[in-house]
């Protein structure tokens, strides 16, 4: 959880939390499209994957209650969040890029 903290509260460009499941199929489905996005982006957006099998705490602190859930922050406040498996287009479009 500290890693996650640190991580949120020091970047200065946008950082989406992909919280994901192992057994989650739609989340394979997001997983290489954000992995993508995140080589095809950089310095200007930052993805930082969080099991949430891993991490209850922490998903019960931001309240995941389905997957894939991206939550976007921004010098550390969050922005907003999407929830589901959806076309790189939206994805992109969310992460304001």
């Amino acid at each position: 959880m500290q890693q996650f903290k640190e991580e949120e509260l020091d970047e200065t460009i946008y950082t989406a939390f992909d919280f994901w499941a192992p057994w989650c199929e739609p989340c394979r489905m997001v997983g290489p499209i954000l992995e993508d996005i995140a080589i095809g982006y950089p310095g200007r957006i930052k993805v930082v994957k969080m099991n949430s099998d891993g991490t209850p705490n922490l998903s019960d602190q931001y309240q995941i209650l389905g997957f894939p859930t991206i939550i976007l922050f921004h010098e550390g406040r969050e922005i907003d969040g999407l929830v589901g498996a959806v076309p790189k287009e939206n994805i992109l479009s969310f992460l304001r890029l």
